[in-house]
């Protein structure tokens, strides 16, 4: 997982947990307090002076009791407010700026002698021509993005080859939610081995999602692909072609 925080937020969020960061359950503070405490009970004081050695005894056993009541109460404390790195991590995630990881995938047309188009999908949604885009995995990612591309395709999971080739942080406008998010890309090559007659056709249709093959200037010179994806095409043609 990526993490893009603000260096401000995450002083100020360690300057909030600071007293909890490396506390431990304060039951030394019990053990010192009550020895201390045993101490002075079993100890004998003599008189200094006009003043009585049980003055002073007194004071000490106050003082013993004052500190075992003191750790007893920092132990509980600690117990009922336990603050883990665990606790410390999740807050610090929390923080993170980027609000979506994908995983683009630029299949290229190999079953032509000069390879020179990507094949990309129809969103509706976006009304914009776009690579496959997984959402990307912790665990398993390219055995994700072979499986997810054998489905689209159909194509057996075999005969596809992925190879990551780089990723980077992107702050860009997302036009349907009319707001500027942040997306973490990780960018992979799928080779396809077998292609179908179907899938060799400038234009195909499988399971009612439209597919186009386009080279790199058709993306740049169309009008929506700019407006919506050209930092992605860039991103291919910087690590791909």
């Amino acid at each position: 997982m990526k993490l893009l925080i603000d260096d401000t937020e995450l002083r100020l969020l360690l300057e909030k947990r600071r007293d909890y960061i490396g506390r431990k359950i304060g039951i030394w503070d019990v053990v010192t307090g009550f020895s201390f405490l045993v101490s002075v009970v079993l100890a004998e004081y003599h008189n200094i002076g006009n003043v009585p050695g049980i003055v002073f005894k007194t004071v000490f056993v106050i003082v013993g009791i004052t500190l075992t009541v003191w750790g007893i109460f920092q132990m509980g404390k600690a117990m009922k407010e336990e603050y883990s790195q665990n606790n410390l991590y999740n807050e610090i995630k929390d923080l993170n700026e980027i609000q979506h990881e994908f995983s683009i995938v630029a299949v290229k047309d190999t079953f032509n002698k000069h390879p020179n188009r990507f094949l990309l999908y129809y969103d509706e949604r976006w009304d914009c021509r776009f690579f496959f885009s997984f959402k990307t995995t912790e665990q398993n990612n390219e055995d994700n993005i072979r499986q997810r591309l054998s489905l689209a395709l159909k194509v057996d999971e075999k005969n596809i080859d992925t190879e990551y080739k780089s990723e980077r942080i992107e702050r860009k406008h997302s036009v349907p939610h009319d707001e500027n998010r942040v997306y973490a890309h990780k960018l992979y090559y799928a080779k396809v081995k077998r292609y179908s007659d179907i899938l060799k056709q400038n234009e195909f249709e499988i399971d009612g999602r439209h597919y186009y093959w386009m080279t790199l200037d058709e993306m740049e010179n169309d009008e929506r692909i700019r407006e919506c994806n050209l930092d992605v095409v860039r991103f291919v043609k910087e690590m791909i072609v």
